[in-house]
């Protein structure tokens, strides 16, 4: 569950920080400025 954000498979992108996980295995990643 990422509510507000996006998943991502690996790693978040530079600009992206993460904040969680999506489905266990995924990156739960957001902007810095909704996070």
């Amino acid at each position: 569950f990422c509510k507000g954000g996006s998943c991502h498979f690996g790693g978040c992108p530079s600009h992206l920080i993460k904040v969680g996980s999506c489905f266990g295995f995924r990156s739960c990643c957001k902007w810095p400025w909704n996070a």
